[in-house]
């Protein structure tokens, strides 16, 4: 059996012990996903690398863990070099007549 099947079937068992339909079961799973998507979203301060962790009941702890801070702090360096390399001062080009 693979893990869609699996999962299938998990959910169609708590929706019975619940006496709930499967489709509210499988909004009740989304709904953790989707709050979570929507904090990224919205939350989120990517200059100043500020990411709000969030607590599912039953569920976990999701967060920004801080090598990947680190990773997208090198990251931001490297494209605000790119930046000033991709857009010379036309002042002092000497390609420009």
């Amino acid at each position: 059996m693979n893990s869609p099947e699996l999962l299938k079937r998990l959910l169609k068992a708590v929706a019975k012990k619940r006496e709930l339909s499967y489709r509210d079961i499988q909004r009740i799973l989304a709904a953790s996903f989707e709050f979570q998507a929507t904090v990224m979203k919205n939350k989120c301060d990517r200059e100043n690398l500020e990411f709000p962790s969030v607590r599912v009941p039953y569920w976990g702890i999701f967060y920004c863990a801080d090598y990947t801070k680190n990773r997208l702090k090198r990251l931001n360096k490297r494209h605000d070099g790119d930046d000033i390399n991709r857009h010379p001062n036309r002042k002092n080009d000497e390609s420009v007549s």
